[in-house]
């Protein structure tokens, strides 16, 4: 249910940027074909113009990896990168006038 409303939002919001976090559980269910859950969901259904990155404890999951390799793998970015990049995003939000999605929400930019 939450996939679907994200999924929906994705082209109203123009969204170019999806970052989720998801659990190991669930990132080897992802692995093994069987995952249903929300992250899976997105991943596999979202339009190509929204570039989507999955985060498990802290580290970017590298998609090709995580469902071609035998074992979970992370990218070699440190979580530190990847709050670097996250506040870069913030950053982008910030400078950028046009942030909205018809009224329907509004901005928030966590410093």
């Amino acid at each position: 249910m939450e996939g679907k409303a994200i999924l929906n939002l994705i082209p109203i919001c123009n969204i170019r940027k999806l970052i989720l976090g998801t659990s190991k559980a669930n990132l080897k269910k992802m692995k093994s074909r069987k995952g249903n859950g929300t992250t899976d969901e997105i991943l596999q259904n979202a339009p190509e113009f929204c570039e989507v990155k999955i985060i498990c404890e802290g580290k970017e999951v590298v998609e090709l990896q995580m469902f071609e390799s035998p074992s979970l793998r992370y990218s070699s970015g440190s979580p530190k990168s990847i709050e670097g990049q996250i506040q870069n995003q913030n950053q982008e939000v910030q400078n950028d006038q046009s942030i909205g999605c018809g009224g329907c929400f509004r901005a928030k930019v966590m410093s």
